[in-house]
Order: C-alpha cells, then structure tokens, then sequence
C-alpha cells in the first residue's frame, strides 16, 4: 500500500494498493519497480518525494538491501533525487521491546534486564491494594505470539510509569535480596525512561 502524506495541511492519500505474487528475487525487483513508478508518477505532478517509511516486514526489509540502504547511506537516488529510506518508529519500538525481552541489554549505566519488569509486575501483582503500575497485565509482561504485535502494549512497557514504578520499588528495597536484579534495577530505570523519551 502506498501513500501520500502532505505535512503542510496534514493530509493523507492512498496512491495505490498492490498484491504481487513472483518469485522472492523478481518479487523485489518488481517492488523497486513499482516504487520507482510510483515517485515519478508523484513528481510529475509537481510533488516532491524525500522519504519511504515502512515496517521491518521481509520484503521491506529485502527492498532495502536491494536500494542499497545503509547506515552511511540512508537514501537512494530517483532521478538526482534523495529518498531517504526510514523503518517507522512504531515498529522499531516494538523491535526493541521484543529483543529486550529475550536478551539482556548492555548500556553504558550497566545492565538492563527485562526479568526486574517482570519483577516489578509481580510485586504489584502480590498487592491487592495498592498497584505501581496498573497499567501492566499479564499480556504486557508475559505476551502470547499474537500480544507481541501490539505497539500499545510495548509503549506501555517502555514508560515513564514503569520507568517511575522501577525507580520506587529500587528505593522502597522491596526487589529483595537477588543481587542480578539489584544490580541491573537502575540500568533498567535509565533503560526504560530512555525508550520513552526517545518515542
């Protein structure tokens, strides 16, 4: 699917809907083809195109490394033009949340680890007065297949409340006596409050 967005009077327009079926390599080939049909159709009506902005999907993903696209070149050239090539926030979000709940993270203030949310949620869970965070279900911390599309819940996730909720339960001494997840507590504050404020 492709669109036209006007910044200037917040507009939006479907260009075209398109379902191909070829071979993976000719399926791609196709796509850039499509693509290229497409810009140069929205510049001949005097509309300048400086950015594609797309999921993380296979063959997004595929088109990009067919383009060329790169952290050194993030754009490639359509007629002496630039177009610069951007995942969507949204699912780069959703990415990161995704990875972080698989792998620990290493940054500069130390280790962030998705097991003090998980912590953190059954804190909460075991009070049945009081919640840190209530926003936080079982489908955000232990997410099914299908729980983990959803960009809501990994926005809600990587927040200021939990990032807040982190930070009181650090403070209150009530992660107990498990050194890794004392250790990795305010890295994962820093972590989290990061994500927020960078999306």
């Amino acid at each position: 699917m492709l669109f036209f967005y006007d910044k200037r009077v917040k507009f939006t327009m479907e260009i075209c809907v398109f379902i191909l079926y070829f071979q993976k390599w000719t399926y791609y080939k196709k796509l850039e083809e499509i693509l290229n049909k497409n810009i140069a159709a929205l510049k001949s009506i005097d509309l300048n195109v400086k950015a594609l902005v797309c999921d993380q999907g296979p063959a997004n993903s595929s088109l990009f490394n067919l383009l060329k696209i790169c952290e050194e070149t993030p754009f490639y050239m359509h007629e002496n033009s630039k177009i610069y090539c951007l995942y969507d926030y949204c699912h780069l979000l959703k990415s990161v949340r995704n990875t972080f709940m698989k792998y620990d993270i290493l940054t500069p203030q130390g280790i962030a680890s998705f097991k003090v949310i998980q912590k953190l949620y059954s804190i909460d869970q075991s009070n049945m007065y009081f919640k840190i965070c209530p926003k936080l279900t079982e489908a955000h911390v232990y997410p099914s297949v299908f729980e983990k599309m959803s960009v809501k819940r990994a926005t809600q996730v990587l927040s200021n409340s939990v990032a807040a909720g982190i930070e009181m339960v650090y403070s209150q001494n009530l992660f107990g006596s498990d050194e890794y997840l004392l250790k990795c507590a305010q890295p994962t504050q820093l972590f989290v409050k990061k994500m927020n404020d960078l999306f």
